[in-house]
């Protein structure tokens, strides 16, 4: 529901759009609106409406993805993992492939969480991270490798130039020539032991 999410989103199926365009695409999202340059052939309602479309698009799937963000963590959340577990165990019945992209993961405080990451990690075919954080976490928690790769958003093409220049000129930000420097403010969990 986040940026992050749709941007993640976004790059995985441009991505499978551009390696092979005859793909169909399903993605699981509550956001309806357009952002991606190959719209995915069908988009599932997350909860419990979309239950069904979600099995049916799993067993005809050759393979599901888990994909992006900070999905196995439990720094903000106590109940993250046990939900994201029970959805991945709940789908591999009916998966014939299910891969881990680019997931970020730990810290993990909680005996439970640990067990989850291994339950977790234990649905998923193969498993790709995306910092040594969550490469040396997951690894913990798992005898197959667990491979670092850069997050899916970084496949994002760039916007066209007319429409970034739109963009800051609606901000305000002054197009005079001299150098702009943009930062994006997150709350980093990731810190200490």
């Amino acid at each position: 529901g986040n940026l992050g999410d749709a941007a993640i989103s976004a790059s995985l199926v441009d991505a499978i759009g551009n390696i092979n365009p005859s793909a169909a695409v399903t993605i699981v999202s509550n956001d309806r609106r357009d952002r991606h340059s190959i719209r995915p052939n069908q988009i599932i309602p997350r909860g419990p409406g979309g239950v069904a479309g979600l099995i049916s698009a799993a067993a005809r799937s050759d393979t599901t993805i888990f994909g992006g963000g900070g999905l196995l963590q439990d720094d903000d959340s106590a109940i993250k993992l046990p939900y994201w577990t029970s959805r991945l165990a709940f789908l591999r019945l009916f998966a014939r492939r299910m891969v881990g992209i680019g997931i970020g993961a730990g810290p993990l405080h909680r005996r439970t969480s640990q067990v989850c990451a291994r339950l977790a990690v234990a649905a998923l075919d193969t498993v790709s991270v995306r910092d040594h954080l969550a490469q040396e976490v997951l690894q913990q928690s798992s005898s197959k490798p667990v491979e670092m790769v850069p997050d899916p958003a970084f496949m994002l093409s760039a916007a066209p130039e007319d429409r970034a220049r739109r963009a800051l000129q609606a901000s305000g930000v002054p197009l005079d020539g001299r150098p702009l420097l943009g930062i994006a403010l997150r709350r980093y969990f990731n810190t200490g032991g």
